[in-house]
This record gives structure tokens, sequence and C-alpha cells, in this order.
């Protein structure tokens, strides 16, 4: 099973389009379950981080925000701090867009993506 972890600063007011991009796993080539967890690093800034996660053209999350936090350096909990659990066909692109919306604080977004090939 493959996994990618990611951690993104966000800027004050920013977006980030994509963390996934240039990953080896952005493009599905099988059917794929794909679980997506997500803290805020809570040493980090105090900026509201939200989400959006797509598998191709269909929104698998919506705008949410990333609620659980953790301490300096750690990285989500399995299976606490899952947001999305569904399956990705071939073809399709992991899109996770990320972005602060408090708009006067950086925020950290710790992430890990659990892939396995059906």
């Amino acid at each position: 099973m493959p996994a990618f972890r990611f951690t993104q600063t966000v800027l004050a007011g920013a977006i980030v389009p994509n963390v996934m991009t240039g990953s080896q796993f952005e493009f599905l080539g099988r059917p794929t379950r794909i679980q997506i967890y997500m803290i805020q690093d809570g040493g980090v800034g105090d900026g509201i981080g939200e989400s959006e996660v797509f598998f191709g053209q269909e929104l698998e999350l919506s705008q949410a925000p990333i609620t659980n936090a953790a301490g300096a350096g750690e990285g989500p909990r399995v299976p606490d701090d899952q947001v999305v659990d569904d399956i990705g066909a071939p073809g399709d692109r992991i899109v996770i867009r990320l972005q602060e919306t408090g708009g006067a604080n950086p925020a950290q977004v710790r992430g890990l993506v659990n892939l396995t090939p059906l």
C-alpha cells in the first residue's frame, strides 16, 4: 500500500491549488481506495485551514475546515484524523486544495494519503 505524506504551510489568505502536484501518485493507474488524513500543526501560526478534495471531476470534500490539531511535528493520527475514504477510478487525478481563510496568520497542514490498489 503506497503512502504519500505532506507538510504544507499556507500563507494568510492564500490557496495551495494541489499538494499532490508532481507526485507519482497524483494520477491513478487503476481502481484505488484512497484514504486521506489531515491535521493542523498546533505549533505553527494560528491560521484557519480549509481543504477541498477531488478524485477526477468528483468532489469528495467541499471547503471543510481542518479541525483536528496536533503538536509541532506530529502527523495525523490513523484513523482519528480521516477526512476522506473513497474509491478513485483509473486516470483520476487526486487534488487536495488547501486554503487559509482567517486572513491574518499562516496555517500549517500535515497530511497522509494511503492508496490501496483494488
